[in-house]
């Protein structure tokens, strides 16, 4: 008898163990869709971006011609202010 209850707790802690490991492999499962939609927004969102950094490469490009100009004009401003020009 003694044999008889043993067996029945270590059935009982595989049931246990068992019902565990059924509902990880539930949350593994619901995991998988959220990061599967997750990789979908990413890379969607990515896609949109990229008419932005091809804009914004152009932006810099402007933006370092300004620079430039910026500074030529100063330097002329002071030829002028000096009458070196």
């Amino acid at each position: 008898m003694d044999d008889e209850k043993r067996f029945d707790k270590i059935d009982i802690k595989l049931n246990k163990i068992d019902d565990s490991l059924s509902s990880i492999d539930v949350t593994l499962a619901k995991q998988q869709v959220i990061l599967d939609e997750h990789v979908k927004r990413t890379s969607q969102l990515e896609d949109r971006m990229e008419p932005l950094e091809t804009f914004h490469s152009g932006l810099r490009g402007i933006v370092a011609t300004l620079k430039v100009l910026a500074i030529v004009a100063g330097i002329l401003e002071v030829l002028h202010i000096f009458r070196i020009l």
